[in-house]
């Protein structure tokens, strides 16, 4: 899904299978090829698990993104039976391998700019990231979180502001994540954009704005 794509103003390009009218759905493909959606639930239902056994949100990540990628519903059962993906990135890669064969996962540790470009032509090409986050805050630590890029925001260089080098804002990536409010028909749960320092200027639908820190995103592209 795309808007603006006729206005030539701001573009949210989404990740293929995905769509959302305030409920979000998904394509799924049967066995003999048949196509129909599904209702993705972002709720407490999207993973099995008590907050404390999976603190970072990782397992919710995991099922929600591979479900979409793999047109199919991650079952309950499947995930129950598999070790719980912990914040670790090797660990959420490897459950990302074994519930979806027919991609390449890969990690990158420490972003900056150019990975909006990246996902971009990742989502274009079928595929999707995620990211593993951390808030920073001068009064306390708050903890990691995983978070599911969904897509990308992108701005025409006519319809930008301009910085100090003369070049367009940073893009911004669309995330979802299970400590997020739902997101509802808006298609996301946050912004964030990249700072000339690396950090992440990140700001919710619902109005709150908090800088962060990506430490890990973990990539799934098509074979």
């Amino acid at each position: 899904m795309n808007d603006g794509a006729h206005t030539g103003g701001v573009q949210h390009h989404y990740m293929h299978g995905l769509c959302f009218d305030a409920m979000w759905d998904y394509q799924t493909r049967s066995r003999k090829g048949r196509k129909s959606w599904a209702h993705l639930d972002l709720g407490s239902a999207a993973y099995p698990w008590a907050v404390e056994d999976d603190p970072e949100g990782a397992g919710w990540c995991v099922r929600c993104c591979a479900s979409v990628l793999g047109q199919r519903p991650v079952s309950l059962t499947h995930m129950q039976n598999s070790p719980i993906p912990t914040g670790d990135p090797a660990s959420v890669a490897s459950a990302l391998r074994e519930l979806l064969p027919k991609f390449e996962v890969n990690m990158q540790l420490g972003t900056g700019q150019d990975v909006v470009q990246d996902v971009e032509k990742v989502i274009k090409a079928g595929g999707s990231m995620l990211v593993r986050l951390r808030r920073t805050s001068e009064v306390r630590q708050i903890p990691l979180s995983w978070m599911w890029i969904v897509g990308v925001e992108l701005r025409p260089v006519a319809h930008c502001a301009l910085g100090a080098q003369g070049t367009p804002k940073t893009p911004a990536l669309l995330l979802v994540g299970r400590g997020l409010e739902p997101s509802w028909a808006s298609g996301y749960g946050v912004k964030a954009i990249c700072e000339e320092d690396t950090s992440w200027s990140v700001r919710s639908v619902d109005g709150q704005a908090w800088s962060g820190l990506v430490s890990c995103v973990v990539r799934i592209s098509p074979k």
